[in-house]
């Protein structure tokens, strides 16, 4: 404790730090060092917050990008509204430090904001987060399974069916938005100047952002990609055409979204600039996948929902099945996050839907699985993936009340979506029938009504201005995800 004080750092950094690190000095120093930067909690030192980052070539590390925060355990990079890390279930830490038996603290009931229901219940999270010092052993795959608290699971009887057979669809070829599209809408040309004034309105400090030998600015990387891709994919004409067209695409259509989006997805960009070039493009992809899906229908938006949490998913199945892959650097690169990620993308991501399988084909460093590893990495991926906390995100994002909010699930298209498909059905009997829903869907269950108000927490109800708007229960939007997907 004495030498990590001498260092500069606050009490409370250094007993996080040692709380993370399991007593061990040496990797309490690079957490302190990975997440305040050299000097400590009075930001002195200088130098850039990516250390690892810049070493390891994964995600799974950072700082570097205002807007973000670094798990200390698993390093991954999250973003500062992200009160815990998505990958390993870290509590963030900016927020207040909970012990690590308890139980997480129930939010309070907001307009706009919902805890789980007694429809689709949320079990306490019984994940471990993955080891901090020594040697680790490759977890047993059926026991890291059988830890794993799924919500489908906990869901009511009656209910499991159905999670069932829309999990089924979703992690299926059929539910897969991988390929180049078609007919893109039109967004504006850049240069280079307006790409970089663009960004740096955006992103306070991106020009003192480096790429991963901590030579070139990332600034530069991202227009030059904007103009020829990337140069892993100069032998593959075609990924690298997909590379560019969706660069422009995604830069061209953060210039006409709202601040608080263009944010978000400049962030994400950039943070993968200071990685390898197998995890600039998943993200270039993901952010495209989400982009052009925007200007799409209800379903092409619902099913970017879907990709994201596939990755949140994938990244927690390579956590759990590579503990320390975060902590590889380049002289290991076939063990390292993202080049393992694009094992299983190459191998189990054409059975699941998964993006950006393609280009994970040409990853030289990607490493061959055996035939046991593919089966528990997807079996894994089956047992986290959650159609009930899909329902949750579906209802959460449309039911957002501030005017600025930054949606995935546009509510015009969503109401489109849902008179156009029940215009020739009968309406069910009971509007609030949950059954009926399955064959028939009255059009007025994606709106609040008192009638119905225990399918919603107590409490929560839309905004007087946002009456007339769809405001989703639970129960509701597992029906539509039903009704979207498996209707015929």
């Amino acid at each position: 404790m004495d030498e990590l004080l001498g260092m500069g750092f606050s009490d409370e950094q250094c007993s996080n730090a040692l709380d993370a690190s399991g007593g061990d000095v040496a990797l309490a120093i690079d957490i302190l060092v990975s997440n305040f930067g050299g000097g400590g909690g009075g930001g002195s030192g200088g130098g850039s917050a990516s250390g690892r980052h810049a070493d390891s070539g994964s995600s799974f590390s950072g700082g570097a990008v205002p807007g973000t925060w670094a798990c200390p355990v698993c390093t991954l990079v999250n973003m500062d509204e992200d009160p815990m890390c998505s990958a390993c279930g870290e509590p963030s830490p900016r927020a207040p430090k909970v012990a690590v038996t308890a139980a997480p603290p129930k939010p309070t009931p907001t307009k706009g904001t919902r805890k789980p229901t007694p429809a689709v219940t949320t079990p306490p999270s019984t994940r471990t987060p993955p080891p901090t010092s020594g040697p680790v052993a490759k977890p047993a795959p059926a026991k890291v399974a059988a830890a794993q608290a799924c919500l489908d699971d906990a869901a009511p009887t009656e209910l499991r069916p159905k999670l069932a057979r829309i999990s089924d669809f979703l992690l299926s070829p059929a539910a897969s938005t991988d390929k180049t599209a078609t007919k893109l809408p039109s967004v504006p040309r850049m240069s280079e100047a307006e790409i970089m004034r663009m960004i740096r309105a955006s992103i306070q400090g991106v020009d003192s952002t480096l790429d991963r030998t901590h030579t070139n600015p990332v600034l530069q990387l991202i227009c030059s990609t904007y103009q020829y891709g990337l140069p892993t994919f100069n032998s593959q004409p075609a990924i690298q055409q997909h590379v560019i067209t969706s660069m422009q695409f995604v830069l061209g259509s953060c210039k006409v979204i709202s601040e608080k989006a263009r944010k978000r997805h400049l962030t994400k960009l950039i943070d993968s600039f200071t990685s390898c070039q197998a995890e600039q493009v998943r993200v270039i992809d993901s952010i495209f996948g989400e982009l052009s899906g925007r200007d799409k229908g209800f379903r092409e938006q619902v099913l970017s929902l879907v990709d994201e949490q596939k990755q949140r998913v994938l990244d927690q199945v390579t956590n759990l099945l590579n503990p320390n892959a975060w902590r590889q650097d380049d002289g290991t690169p076939t063990e390292q996050v993202a080049h393992l990620q694009s094992s299983y993308r190459k191998v189990i991501g054409p059975r699941l839907g998964l993006r950006c399988v393609d280009a994970a084909a040409t990853d030289r460093n990607a490493p061959a699985l055996s035939h046991d590893d593919e089966t528990a990495a997807e079996q894994l991926f089956r047992k986290l993936f959650s159609v009930a906390e899909l329902a949750h995100t579906l209802a959460d994002d449309v039911n957002q009340q501030k005017p600025d909010a930054d949606r995935v699930i546009n509510r015009d298209a969503l109401a489109k979506w849902v008179g156009e498909t029940t215009a020739k059905t009968a309406k069910p009997k009971s509007t609030g029938s949950s059954a009926a829903a399955t064959a028939t869907f009255d059009p007025n269950l994606i709106y609040w009504d008192e009638d119905r108000a225990k399918e919603w927490d107590e409490g929560v109800r839309p905004n007087p201005e946002n009456e007339y708007q769809p405001f989703l229960s639970v129960k509701i939007a597992v029906d539509l995800l039903h009704l979207l997907f498996l209707r015929n």
